[in-house]
């Protein structure tokens, strides 16, 4: 606010005066440089946050780089949970495949031995209808006919008590028997049904 002083300076006007410096009390001398300690810890506090602000950002980071590192590595681990998962359902698969596999040269090679001397084959072959079934026919041929039908009758019990032969069949029956004369001989012609298990 500006003061306007119209009266002369004899008559008692208004005279310029000096400004004077306000003096501390004697016993608040020693006090004046609190303001200023204050002003310095406070920086420094400032400083000090700032910092461990910075050194917590950087930690942050860190960690949330190593959270995707862990997070990248548990995909790939349950990928590789899952692909093992495959791999043994398929290797359950081929082991029952395999144990299920039927030897057939086993097979074969015991339809031809388990033959007696009476007996020749003339065809052995697998259907698939029904049911997988291996097919096998013969003839047999002696002057007696009972000779003939014990012949076939020994050929079917041999089959069936051979366990390496009979393991893998539900059952092993005996088909149609037609028999023929050719001159004195009579020949059975036969056909042996083995359904697989």
């Amino acid at each position: 606010m500006a003061i306007i002083d119209l009266l002369p300076a004899a008559l008692g006007g208004f005279k310029k005066s000096k400004p004077t410096k306000a003096k501390l009390p004697p016993n608040l001398k020693k006090f004046r440089f609190i303001p200023i300690l204050i002003t310095i810890l406070l920086a420094g506090n400032w400083m000090l946050l700032a910092v461990k602000a910075q050194a917590t950002e950087k930690t942050r980071k860190d960690l949330d780089s190593k959270l995707q590192d862990f997070q990248v590595a548990f995909q790939k681990l349950e990928e590789l949970t899952k692909n093992k998962k495959e791999l043994e359902e398929k290797i359950g698969l081929y082991k029952g495949a395999f144990e299920k596999r039927v030897s057939w040269s086993e097979k074969l090679s015991l339809v031809g031995s388990s033959l007696p001397e009476q007996i020749w084959l003339t065809q052995v072959y697998t259907e698939k209808r029904p049911a997988n079934t291996l097919v096998i026919k013969g003839s047999a041929t002696s002057m007696i006919e009972t000779e003939i039908i014990n012949s076939v009758s020994q050929y079917l019990g041999r089959l069936k008590e051979n366990s390496s032969f009979s393991n893998d069949f539900s059952e092993i029956t005996l088909g149609s028997m037609v028999a023929e004369k050719r001159g004195n001989l009579t020949i059975m012609n036969f056909g042996l049904s083995c359904s697989l298990r």
